[in-house]
């Protein structure tokens, strides 16, 4: 039901090879039908009746009706839109602060950003680490874009910080990683506590999924190849394309 063993481990190695983090296989990664599915049961598991979740605008258009099936109520955040060519987008932790109430129970994010580009930085993850002090919440890492990151700044998982890693579900995409979108495979990456409520909603959406293909991701994703060289062949596509 979690999703076969072998393709769990490769998913525990990946992160734990990028990202420092190591995820018990057992007990702390799930295979799902897709990240959009891996981000509904998270939403469901995590959401009451009576909640409220921040999420920053603009944002997949899955978070806030999720939120609303759940009984709870999307606040948004606008991203601060950058003034000049050289600048990015980029979050306003002070808005994101001043929207926390009593009833704040989560916090979506979406980084690498769609469509923005925007990167959460080293900086970025230092003043979450000192709100999840402060307030009594949790965060969805929507990281489908992972990979798909160019020049010299990398993607920062959130779950490189263990302080952050503790209170979030990190979220990432086969299909977007190895361009097979309709095959409709994800993962989410989550502390036991969390994963055990998770599986729960897991269990009764879709309870399994595609276990050949499962395999066939497990068996690609041992060379690491497959993932860490995609932002290149991205580039020279991109190369091949301005050439003709």
């Amino acid at each position: 039901m979690a999703g076969v063993e072998i393709l769990r481990k490769a998913v525990a190695q990946k992160i734990s090879t990028l990202y420092g983090h190591q995820y018990n296989t057992t007990t702390e990664i799930t295979i799902t039908s897709g990240a959009t599915e891996a981000l509904m049961v998270s939403i469901q598991a995590l959401i009451r009746a009576g909640d409220e979740a921040i999420v920053i605008e603009p944002m997949y258009d899955l978070y806030g009706p999720a939120i609303e099936l759940a009984g709870g109520t999307p606040i948004s955040v606008s991203m601060t839109v950058p003034a000049t060519p050289d600048e990015t987008y980029r979050i306003d932790w002070n808005k994101i602060e001043s929207a926390i109430t009593p009833k704040t129970r989560l916090l979506i994010l979406n980084t690498p950003h769609n469509p923005t580009g925007m990167r959460l930085s080293e900086h970025d993850l230092d003043i979450l680490e000192v709100l999840l002090d402060k307030h009594a919440f949790f965060v969805i890492s929507d990281e489908v874009y992972e990979h798909i990151v160019f020049g010299s700044k990398p993607h920062l998982s959130l779950s490189s910080r263990e302080r952050i890693a503790e209170r979030t579900v990190v979220i990432s995409s086969f299909g977007k990683t190895y361009h097979v979108t309709g095959w409709k495979i994800g993962y989410c990456a989550a502390p036991e506590y969390l994963m055990t409520e998770i599986r729960k909603i897991h269990q009764f959406t879709v309870f399994t999924v595609n276990t050949p293909i499962q395999i066939a991701l497990a068996q690609f994703m041992a060379d690491p190849a497959t993932y860490t060289g995609l932002a290149n062949f991205y580039e020279q596509k991109g190369t091949i394309c301005q050439m003709g």
